[in-house]
């Protein structure tokens, strides 16, 4: 009996894990080299930093959500068109890239 629970409850817990690692995700890219290091706020929680040229992943749970990025310096958001922040409706995955303005490209 023993032996037939391990081998129900294991892969069961094995599936669970894995589905539970594998949520909706945010990815966040920073390709802005104007700032050097942004941080992202889901709703009014800080979710996590990152540099630039580096990516940030958040699990978030399913449905909508408002993302921010603000560099270390400002309390805007200087990539969104109001300051504030993106309206997201989550299924899978979002990736958001920041980039630099359109006048210093090169």
């Amino acid at each position: 009996m023993k032996s037939l629970i391990s081998r129900i409850a294991l892969p069961l817990l094995a599936l669970a894990l894995l589905m539970a690692a594998c949520g909706p995700t945010l990815k966040i890219r920073h390709r802005d080299p104007t700032h050097s290091r942004v941080n992202v706020y889901v709703g009014d929680e800080q979710v996590g930093r990152v540099r630039f040229g580096k990516q940030l992943r958040v699990r978030l749970e399913r449905g909508a959500h408002v993302v921010r990025a603000t560099p270390e310096d400002r309390d805007d958001n200087p990539w969104a068109d109001d300051g504030d922040g993106w309206h997201i409706v989550l299924d899978k995955e979002a990736i958001i890239t920041l980039l630099p303005p359109t006048d210093e490209w090169p």
